[in-house]
């Protein structure tokens, strides 16, 4: 294996949700084993209201409506941080800057000992977000396909130093050029960023990916070098899904879904859509309280994303035969 073909899977590991970091967690998945679920990282879209319009945006089809009341959120948070909560990403939906309470959402998680995330494109940041909690957040994301729709970048102004300020582009036919990703590059390397993933088109098939985007996009980032990333995306459906016990994503519309990913099924009309809600977060204890079951009919996502880390909390939470011996 390349030098380069090293760093990229170490980077895909450290900076994103499809490696390995699973494996990281080994009291919480002893705990599944006996059948106690215990929610480790809660992901957040607190609104459905963006200031982009992007091409590949796998919710584009969703109301622009909901906007989580925020003592309906408060209250939703201190349930989940009561059963073990470590870490909380704040995302879209829409852009998570444009929540009338961001910095009192970003606050109450920080004062409460949890690590806090960020996915945003970044529009007006500075003034939206307090530069005194962008310096204890752990990271942030900040999408570079704003640069597809406007001549510049928004950074913060005051992020921690010790924390990981990374960027993602996604790549969109008949919009994205090598040279656009040069600019990410150059911005990058200018900023003390450390990585820029580049990802293809969730909305693509499987056929495209394999055939169009791997074979241009994974040369592309080899070539690019440092801080740049290819992220594959393989779609496919795991037999049973347990993910959203230890990872729940919590929606605008106040219910708490699978996963991130279900906006890509094609039952989900490129929306959060309400065939897939798992439970209202009013339900949190009680979801908990009782014997674990495949939170959807896994026929059903044929986009699942999280295949490799549902198979391996299905061997977590069954006995094997001759489990001992590997």
């Amino acid at each position: 294996m390349s030098d380069d073909l090293k760093d990229s899977q170490k980077k895909l590991n450290t900076f994103t949700s499809t490696g390995i970091k699973l494996m990281r967690h080994g009291d919480t998945l002893a705990k599944l084993n006996k059948g106690i679920p215990t929610p480790v990282s809660l992901q957040i879209a607190p609104t459905e209201i963006c200031s982009l319009d992007c091409k590949f945006c796998s919710v584009m089809n969703r109301s622009y409506q909901y906007v989580f009341d925020w003592e309906k959120l408060k209250d939703a948070l201190d349930r989940f941080f009561k059963l073990g909560v470590q870490t909380v990403e704040i995302t879209g939906g829409g852009d998570p800057l444009l929540y009338p309470q961001i910095n009192e959402l970003v606050a109450h998680c920080l004062d409460a000992g949890k690590k806090v995330g960020m996915i945003t494109n970044g529009i007006g940041i500075n003034k939206r977000l307090d530069p005194k909690l962008q310096s204890r957040m752990t990271w942030l994301r900040i999408s570079a396909n704003t640069l597809d729709y406007r001549d510049h970048l928004d950074l913060p102004s005051n992020f921690n130093p010790e924390g990981t300020l990374g960027f993602s582009y996604c790549w969109t036919e008949n919009l994205s050029t090598e040279k656009q990703l040069l600019r990410v590059k150059e911005i990058a390397d200018n900023n003390n960023v450390k990585y820029i993933r580049l990802v293809p088109n969730c909305l693509d098939s499987n056929e495209d990916m394999l055939t169009k985007w791997d074979p241009l996009l994974e040369p592309m980032a080899e070539r690019l070098g440092h801080p740049v990333f290819y992220q594959p995306k393989n779609f496919g459906s795991p037999d049973q899904c347990f993910l959203g016990y230890i990872k729940p994503f919590l929606y605008a519309d106040e219910y708490v879904y699978p996963c991130s990913s279900t906006v890509l099924n094609s039952e989900a009309d490129k929306q959060f859509n309400s065939n897939f809600r798992w439970f209202h977060y009013s339900e949190t204890e009680r979801i908990y309280s009782e014997p674990m079951s495949s939170i959807v009919d896994t026929k059903r996502c044929e986009h699942c994303v999280f295949v490799p880390q549902n198979n391996q909390l299905i061997y977590a939470i069954n006995k094997h035969e001759n489990e001992e011996f590997f």
